[in-house]
């Protein structure tokens, strides 16, 4: 699989001006391209490896999808729950959801097209007005899905290592803006989950770092950022339980527990929103492909 991210990687960035690591051609001689952009066949007892033809599209959807929303996304959500800490205690959780967040959306929230916080499961047309920007906390899920993909794609790390990266600190050098610095080599930290010892209850792993683009690592450094405002402003409970990676609940207008959770219903929405491929299983039931 990480063969076929390679493949297309540095056509990929060229078209969006995302630096990419110099990969010599002789190392794709032998690979032909209808081989690439197929659909790898199923091993029994295995998952199928997603080929590049539907891997690449979504990376750039999830570059395009933080470039043009995550400042607002970020704002909305962090203004719409700092409020909710004044306001439930002067109104219903009720009232709060259906009107009362509304005074803390910047203008540049309704101009992208949020009209509630989240909608029940059982809405009529729920993800056709999803995709309609309507939901906010939907939105900021698919946001997170959106980083999830292209940390995950051009990484290619195991989902656990990337559950369980620091919310404050998944980047070395430390406290460094990338944006800021174009020439600094950046690396991403995180557990190796191929290794680990038990000491004292408790699973011990060798901590790892690897090189990552520029372009990426700036956007974690975002990332780290917001979960820092939020975890100052009281709004992120439970710090061992978080990651950089979070997503919200409409129900408790708060963040979700739980990593895996959280990061499976990412993937979930930014599939759901950006209409990943169907197909119809073998039971003839059509289901969509989840990334």
């Amino acid at each position: 699989q990480t063969l076929y991210m390679l493949a297309g990687i540095n056509s990929l960035g060229k078209h969006i001006g995302l630096e990419t690591a110099k990969i010599s051609s002789a190392c794709f001689e032998d690979i032909k391209l209808n081989a690439l952009m197929a659909t790898a066949p199923k091993n029994t007892g295995r998952v199928p490896t997603i080929g590049a033809s539907e891997v690449l599209p979504q990376i750039r959807n999830g570059f395009e999808f933080i470039f043009k929303h995550k400042t607002v996304i970020f704002e909305a959500v962090e203004s719409v729950l700092v409020g909710s800490l004044k306001e439930i205690k002067q109104m219903s959780w009720k009232e709060f959801t259906e009107y009362g967040y509304k005074k803390y959306l910047p203008p540049e929230a309704f101009d992208l097209g949020i009209e509630v916080l989240g909608y029940s499961v059982n809405e009529d047309e729920l993800f056709k007005k999803r995709r309609k920007n309507k939901d906010l906390f939907f939105l900021f899920n698919v946001l997170q899905g959106a980083l999830q993909v292209i940390v995950g794609s051009t990484m290619a790390r195991r989902m656990g290592e990337l559950v369980e990266l620091d919310p404050f600190e998944a980047l070395l050098p430390k406290g460094i803006d990338p944006e800021c610095s174009p020439s600094t080599d950046f690396n991403l930290v995180f557990d190796n989950r191929k290794s680990g010892i038990a000491y004292g209850g408790e699973i011990v792993r060798e901590q790892l770092s690897r090189p990552i683009l520029n372009r990426v690592a700036s956007i974690i450094y975002q990332w780290q950022k917001f979960n820092l405002r939020v975890s100052q402003q009281g709004l992120l409970k439970n710090l061992n339980e978080v990651g950089l990676f979070t997503s919200l609940s409409s129900q408790t207008v708060a963040f979700k527990e739980g990593n895996t959770e959280s990061f499976i219903d990412n993937f979930d929405a930014f599939c759901d929103y950006f209409e990943t491929r169907s197909y119809a299983d073998e039971n003839g039931v059509t289901r969509r492909l989840y990334i």
